[in-house]
């Protein structure tokens, strides 16, 4: 699993929201750099553009560290016309990645197709969007493509994770968590959105509360 970076309290806040539903598309961009970061980009060209916000939802660094800058929910300015629907991955370099980078970028992107209800079709190059004339990404989409299908398809590993069974003791779980409307009881071992886990235990967490209130 990738090293994330969580920088969204530190950021220039987005003033608008989407629903994730509105999310149709992942964008890959690269920087045109050699190297930097979401303040470096802030600092030297964003912020001279008049932006209000900044431009990619994640940053995957040379080492293949991972900044996560703005939750889904906030569209970012990567590709104009386009962001409403989109969600921004960008790839720190000129053309030429590291391994640890694609490899992030694999992990990230094939998690927010599953967050996101989207295949791998719907992940496109910023070149690919209409209306835009760059080099960006900096890669062939089709070959990246080609990976993360051959990376989506079952029983294939994904970030160190492949297809497991459950036992006994875990099935139960599993039919218990089902009634009780915590989950829908599939893909068991995928990695998961803590935002999900948290607001499926909320409602634990407030009955427990009012519970030691009234035996207070």
């Amino acid at each position: 699993m990738v090293k994330i970076l969580d920088i969204r309290n530190k950021v220039a806040p987005s003033k608008t929201t989407r629903k994730i539903s509105q999310i149709t598309k992942i964008a890959r961009h690269h920087s045109a750099t050699t190297n930097g970061d979401y303040f470096a980009f802030w600092n030297n060209r964003w912020k001279g553009l008049g932006w209000g916000k900044g431009g990619y939802h994640e940053i995957i660094l040379t080492d293949g560290t991972v900044q996560l800058c703005y939750d889904p929910i906030y569209p970012t300015n990567g590709i104009g016309n386009h962001n409403t629907n989109t969600y921004h991955i960008c790839v720190v370099g000129n053309g030429a990645f590291t391994a640890a980078q694609e490899r992030a970028f694999e992990e990230r992107c094939l998690l927010a197709i599953h967050n996101f209800g989207l295949s791998v079709d719907d992940v496109l190059g910023h070149n690919e969007f209409s209306g835009t004339a760059t080099s960006c990404p900096g890669i062939n989409m089709d070959s990246v493509r080609k990976r993360l299908k051959e990376l989506n398809q079952p029983k294939k590993e994904v970030a160190g994770v492949t297809e497991q069974k459950l036992n006994a003791d875990q099935e139960k779980v599993r039919q218990e968590a089902i009634k009780l409307g915590i989950t829908d009881g599939k893909n068991p071992f995928r990695e998961v959105n803590q935002y999900y886990v948290w607001n499926a235990l909320l409602t634990i967490a407030r009955e427990l509360e009012e519970l030691k209130k009234k035996v207070k």
